[in-house]
């Protein structure tokens, strides 16, 4: 037993109240101290026992003892009554462990020891290094102007050439559970192989960043990463914040977006998703004494707000890829309706997605049920009148049409392409069906010709100008000799059928006066000639015959315009040209000649509307990607 020597800390009357208080009310931050005077003192392990209290604190002791460099009597004297020592400035900002591995400093207030009071009013002490162990009783003073002194209970020989450093504190007031007390410690402390904690014999699990996503960046020349990391993953206690600030492996400041002025995204984003730890080694000289937050420096203020515009532009990153991955799968629920629209068409309902996810909270099944609804509607009937002003001017005039696209919108643009698309899709059809003996001319071409009376000239544009009633299907009914209805009729009324398969159908234009309709302004007369007919003079005086009864019959005017138009599979070469009386003509045209001027234009019109206004993609990239998988999947099945 060696002599019992005791020193005091020395304090002004008021240190108790100004100072002391907030030291001793934070328990956790008094154990974070007293392991981070562990990890300076180059220890490997630390192992803490903490009682289990289920009422009131009742004087159980907790320890925590470790295996670093220990104290002899005068180091222990001059470091425990050291409070608001910056160790850095006695050892450096590193040490070196025996392995050779290089250790940042960390403690520079010395406040652990005196946090202990907040437990108890006095401890034990107990630290070996050299064959020698020392043992310490620190406790609250009576003396005036002293806080607390400490007294030497023994030193003896040590046969262990082991050291280390051994707390033993009663706890009578601010007892904390051990989930906290694991909370605190494990968010705290980065991972490190050379550094473990255990509390109760079981390992604490230390932050480590090394395992997740990671966003590196530069601050003025100084490395910064950005960790993310699921909440879920983080721990508990601090998934309230969505921010943590680490310096040389340990937790300096935590903080909501909402502090850093970070927008807040809603309830399905990245704050609500994951915590961001922020590694900035650079700010160590900017960190508090105690460890619980930064100064307000300039620099610091600085950081944060670049940190601020780095995860707001992560943020957005993953939201567009959340949002992303949301559209495919009500693309994937819906493609059996988006695949038999166009690419325009596509990029409309594209659209309408994107709106809907960014705008509105509906799940993946209602949004994909809306979707397959819109994949059926109507489309507009302004792109009627925006293609009738392209058609009636010459193609080559350029100039003319480059003036005309300029006023539009580009939703203007994509609203005529999507019409063009649908009527190149028509063209296809006819082109598979005009020339094949087989083709039902009733069922199958009729409803095509009725849909492309634009096929035929720029006044034919859309369904108002031109459509029938029963007036002038009374009339050609009569001059055909077809006196009872065909099978069908009743849906179809606008054409008649032949006794020998041929399609009449019968279209008037209005004439207006004064707003009132005085009778037709022009009418459209379809003869619809069955598969491989060739069309001669007879088919054309045929047609004129017919034309000059219906004028007589539908009681049209005599400046009523008639166009009729004989289609067939050939026409005779001698009887090719028009053939024009009074204020009739008659056209003889092969299907071939008239589909294939459709498609020239057509595909002209879609190529320069797309140059003029700068129109390089057409369609929705998710809505595409999931068709190309499907389709690919498909090919590879086959």
């Amino acid at each position: 037993m060696g002599k019992k020597l005791t020193k005091y800390f020395k304090f002004g009357d008021n240190f108790e109240e100004k100072f002391a208080k907030e030291i001793t009310q934070h328990p956790d931050i008094t154990l974070i101290e007293l392991v981070s005077n562990s990890w300076d003192a180059k220890a490997t392990e630390v192992k803490i026992d903490w009682p289990i209290i289920d009422g009131l604190a009742d004087g159980s002791v907790f320890s925590i003892k470790d295996n670093g460099h220990g104290m002899n009597e005068d180091e222990f004297f001059e470091f425990w009554t050291a409070l608001g020592g910056d160790k850095r400035k006695n050892i450096g900002n590193a040490i070196e462990l025996e392995n050779k591995v290089s250790r940042k400093v960390l403690g520079r207030n010395g406040k652990g020891r005196l946090g202990l009071f907040g437990f108890s009013e006095q401890y034990k002490v107990t630290t070996w290094k050299n064959n020698e162990k020392f043992i310490f009783t620190v406790k609250k003073s009576k003396e005036k102007g002293e806080y607390a002194e400490i007294i030497l209970e023994s030193n003896e020989s040590y046969e262990d050439e082991s050291s280390g450093t051994l707390i033993e504190c009663p706890i009578y007031g601010n007892y904390m559970g051990l989930g906290d007390l694991e909370s605190a410690i494990s968010t705290r402390f980065g991972a490190d192989p050379h550094f473990k904690v255990y509390i109760n014999n079981n390992e604490i699990k230390l932050l480590d960043l090394a395992n997740y996503d990671k966003h590196d960046r530069t601050f003025d020349g100084n490395p910064l990463t950005i960790v993310q990391i699921p909440r879920e993953r983080y721990n508990k206690r601090l998934s309230q914040y969505q921010v943590a600030w680490w310096v040389d492996q340990r937790c300096a400041e935590v903080n909501t977006w909402k502090q850093l002025g970070i927008p807040l995204s809603g309830k399905d984003s990245l704050e609500n998703k994951y915590v961001f730890c922020i590694i900035a080694d650079f700010l160590e000289n900017h960190v508090k004494t105690d460890w619980t937050g930064f100064e307000d420096t300039e620099t610091v203020q600085k950081v944060k707000k670049f940190v601020k515009d780095e995860i707001s532009s992560i943020a957005k990153d993953f939201l567009q890829h959340s949002h992303r991955n949301k559209k495919i799968k009500v693309v994937k629920k819906s493609k059996e309706n988006l695949k038999a629209l166009n690419p325009v068409n596509q990029r409309e309902i594209g659209e309408f997605i994107d709106v809907v996810l960014d705008q509105c909270s509906v799940g993946i099944e209602d949004l994909s049920k809306i979707v397959s609804i819109l994949a059926t509607m109507e489309k507009s009937t302004r792109k009627h009148e925006l293609l009738e002003k392209l058609d009636e001017m010459d193609p080559d005039d350029m100039d003319k049409m480059v003036e005309i696209l300029d006023k539009w919108s580009v939703e203007d643009a994509y609203t005529v392409l999507d019409e063009l698309y649908w009527r190149l899709e028509l063209i296809a059809k006819l082109e598979e069906l005009v020339d094949d003996i087989n083709t039902d001319e009733l069922h199958q071409l009729q409803p095509l010709f009725e849909q492309g009376l634009w096929m035929f000239g720029p006044e034919y544009e859309g369904s108002t100008n031109f459509t029938s009633n029963k007036s002038l299907r009374r009339a050609l009914r009569e001059v055909l000799g077809v006196e009872t209805k065909f099978e069908g009729s009743n849906k179809r009324p606008d054409f008649v059928a032949t006794p020998e398969g041929d399609i009449w159908d019968i279209y008037g234009s209005d004439k207006l006066k004064k707003s009132k309709v005085i009778g037709y302004r022009k009418v459209l007369i379809l003869e619809l000639k069955k598969g491989a007919s060739v069309i001669t003079d007879e088919e054309i005086d045929q047609a004129k015959f017919y034309v000059k009864k219906i004028r007589t019959h539908g009681k049209l005017q005599k400046d009523t315009e008639i166009e009729c138009y004989v289609l067939g599979s050939k026409v005779n070469p001698e009887d090719d040209e028009e053939l024009t009386f009074g204020k009739s003509v008659i056209y003889p045209f092969t299907y071939d000649t008239i589909i294939r001027n459709a498609k020239i234009r057509t595909l002209d019109l879609k190529e320069k509307i797309k140059d003029v206004k700068g129109i390089t993609d057409i369609g929705d990239p998710e809505i595409k990607e999931v068709l190309k998988e499907e389709q690919a999947q498909e090919t590879f099945a086959s």
